[in-house]
């Protein structure tokens, strides 16, 4: 399986790829990516088809505790993790086979995190067009907490 997260924030859309380390845990990776909502949606979809490409299994875990999220933070131009998701909306994305799977979550504060809203999930194939995949991530975040 491949996975990306995704945020909306204000008027930009932060992504970023996921890789499970050989400890078991997804974890942020590169591409870091930050996209205006107002972007062409061709532009968005290649990001994130990017982003899932880069998504890889079994990747070293980190010997040491370090901000992997740090990449977001900057892009945001922000300085805490809290301060970014105070008011961001999240989904997860992932691709098995050939679907993509948006995963809303609800943002539950800095302190204990997002969590998934598994019955609001949306899926399109991977051979969408730019604009349904899209089309289906937007629904993803008005599905979102």
């Amino acid at each position: 399986m491949k996975r990306a997260n995704i945020y909306k924030r204000k008027n930009v859309i932060y992504l970023h790829s996921s890789s499970m380390t050989t400890a078991g845990i997804w974890m942020a990776t590169q591409p870091f990516v930050a996209i205006d909502v107002s972007e062409d949606d061709a532009v968005k979809v290649n990001h994130i088809k990017n982003a899932l490409e880069q998504s890889r299994e079994y990747i070293p875990h980190p010997a040491r505790s370090s901000n992997l999220f740090e990449p977001i933070l900057k892009l945001a131009g922000v300085t805490s993790y809290s301060e970014f998701t105070e008011s961001a909306r999240s989904c997860s994305i992932e691709l098995e086979g050939r679907r993509l799977r948006f995963i809303p979550y609800r943002n539950l504060g800095p302190r204990i995190g997002h969590e998934e809203i598994t019955g609001r999930i949306k899926s399109v194939s991977i051979n969408a067009s730019a604009e349904r995949i899209a089309a289906t991530l937007e629904s993803a975040f008005d599905a979102c907490e």
